[in-house]
């Protein structure tokens, strides 16, 4: 009898530690800075077709994405940040290179939508975008767009559990870009470092 007894206070204990209330820090301060890769971007037609033919000459095709936010937090689910986002295509032929990268610098969100759900952040960017092109085929060149309007959405896993604190992001990005009354998209996989 008396080992059941202990065998039940020992239960209570631990699910009274699993479900008890901790109190957390409220949410403050928020940073993020990471990389994409497994990208793709998409240009016009006519841009497209070309770099196409780039890849069928043989050039090797790297496509990256660049990000960095701080901001802080409005309430206890939503960030607001401003941010610098880039994608980066290069593309490497008889030791010759040619790279495209798009930017945008933009004000956004970083929102968690279910205080039980404190694993998934939902992110928005909208703000200027530019290109700007890079390439030592006939000497060194760098041609840049005029500034057109972009948008950056983002859904990732938060691998904190917890409302503050360092994590790591792991999640999933498109960048949508008008840009000289052209349409850029790209999407990639990234990882980002957090503190909040």
């Amino acid at each position: 009898m008396k080992k059941k007894i202990i065998i039940a206070l020992f239960f209570v204990f631990i699910s009274s530690m699993l479900f008890a209330q901790t109190t957390e820090r409220k949410r403050g301060f928020y940073f993020d800075i990471g990389m994409g890769l497994f990208g793709r971007i998409s240009y016009d037609d006519e841009l497209d077709d070309a770099l196409e033919l780039l890849e069928k000459l043989g050039a090797e095709r790297l496509t990256i994405s660049l990000g960095l936010a701080a901001g802080g937090a409005i309430t206890q689910n939503i960030y607001i940040v401003g941010s610098i986002s880039a994608f980066g295509d290069r593309f490497d032929i008889n030791s010759n290179y040619m790279q495209l990268n798009t930017y945008l610098l933009g004000a956004g969100i970083r929102y968690y939508p279910l205080p039980s759900m404190k694993w998934l952040q939902i992110g928005a960017d909208y703000g200027i975008s530019w290109l700007v092109l890079t390439t030592d085929v006939i000497g060194e060149q760098v041609a840049v767009s005029d500034f057109g309007t972009g948008l950056r959405l983002s859904v990732s896993c938060d691998f904190n559990g917890r409302m503050t604190g360092p994590s790591f992001l792991l999640g999933g990005e498109l960048l949508i870009s008008t840009i000289e009354s052209d349409l850029v998209a790209g999407i990639s996989l990234f990882g980002k470092l957090v503190f909040k």
